[in-house]
């Protein structure tokens, strides 16, 4: 029994190794069917400000291949995917948003199709999910304070430093049932710090809500609040304007959730989808993801944002490990019932 086990232990990095190869030698077939198709859709919910960059990268490999893009935030994205896929009428051939369970409900479905990209080879370990999921990179909660208004003695160092009586009426955010990335927060908090209702506090603190990541940078920037809550995606490109903003990312933790990516089992243009999707993975793909974002890519040795700080040198916290569809519906409910939101 030792000596199998000693054998297919042998056998296995060659199994994968061969797979490997088998991938990447099918690979010059499935471009070749792509330039054939010559279009690719997306649906994404990168910055609507800068996605024509990453095209623009895109097509110095591929410019035969034509990208028409759809932005939806990740509210929308879900229930229109889903609706278009089940009525057999999505046009996407590469989706790429933020984490939400219902990605692993469409998985378990086989919605996905399942294949390795061959850039694949470059993310962590851990990136893959179950072999027709791949993250792309990482978002992190953390809070922001405009440096005129607030000393950097007197900002936040830790979450529940925004329950102090001296921020009521100066607190944004953006609205938790609109956004995943509010909710790990929320979840975060109440979890590690024994607060039962964050959404009273934060009602007692006169929490104001603003449009997405960049709505909330934006009115910190004016001064319409002076501390906030923030998905950081929007802020290495900001800070490095030079704006009177400063970032702390508590180290008692830091939310992050995965963007994924997927082909659909029926994208009507799968080859072409698969060819997106797998240059997102290169080092071109990932700087210029990057550089639209500002938040770190995933691709190992892939150089750092300039103006935040990369994933190793945080106290990450896997978005997993915070929120169920249980967890976020009560959150989200909630929050709506305090707020008066229907």
């Amino acid at each position: 029994m030792r000596t199998l086990f000693l054998a297919i232990l042998a056998i296995v990095p060659w199994l994968a190794t061969a797979t490997a190869n088998a991938a990447d030698a099918d690979w010059p077939e499935t471009e070749a069917a792509a330039r054939k198709e010559g279009t690719v859709t997306i649906y994404h919910d990168f910055s609507p400000s800068g996605v024509g960059q990453i095209i623009d990268v895109f097509h110095k490999t591929y410019p035969e291949i034509a990208v028409r893009e759809v932005r939806l935030p990740s509210g929308n994205f879900y229930p229109r995917f889903a609706t278009e896929y089940v009525a057999g009428r999505s046009e996407a051939d590469l989706c790429s948003m933020a984490y939400d369970d219902r990605a692993l409900e469409w998985q378990r479905e086989g919605w996905f199709a399942a294949w390795t990209p061959p850039e694949a080879s470059h993310l962590p370990r851990g990136a893959a999910i179950n072999g027709s999921l791949w993250e792309i990179q990482r978002s992190r909660e953390m809070i922001i304070y405009n440096t005129t208004r607030v000393k950097p003695a007197d900002a936040p160092k830790d979450w529940p430093d925004l329950f102090d009586s001296k921020w009521k009426g100066h607190i944004g955010m953006n609205p938790p049932w609109r956004s995943v990335g509010p909710q790990s927060t929320i979840a975060f908090i109440q979890k590690n710090f024994g607060i039962a209702d964050m959404a009273a506090k934060m009602q007692e603190q006169q929490v104001r809500f603003f449009n997405g990541s960049v709505g909330v940078v934006q009115a910190v920037i004016r001064g319409d609040v002076s501390v906030a809550i923030l998905t950081d995606l929007p802020l290495n490109m900001v800070l490095a304007d030079g704006p009177p903003l400063a970032a702390v990312y508590p180290k008692s933790g830091v939310p992050s959730a995965p963007f994924l990516m997927f082909v659909p089992e029926h994208a009507p243009h799968q080859a072409a989808g698969k060819v997106f999707a797998n240059w997102l993975l290169t080092e071109a793909g990932q700087q210029a993801i990057q550089d639209l974002s500002g938040a770190p890519c995933l691709r190992i040795g892939l150089a750092e944002p300039k103006c935040v700080p990369a994933n190793a040198d945080l106290n990450l916290v896997d978005i997993r490990t915070l929120l169920t569809p249980e967890i976020q519906k009560t959150i989200v409910e909630h929050w709506q019932s305090v707020f008066g939101v229907k």
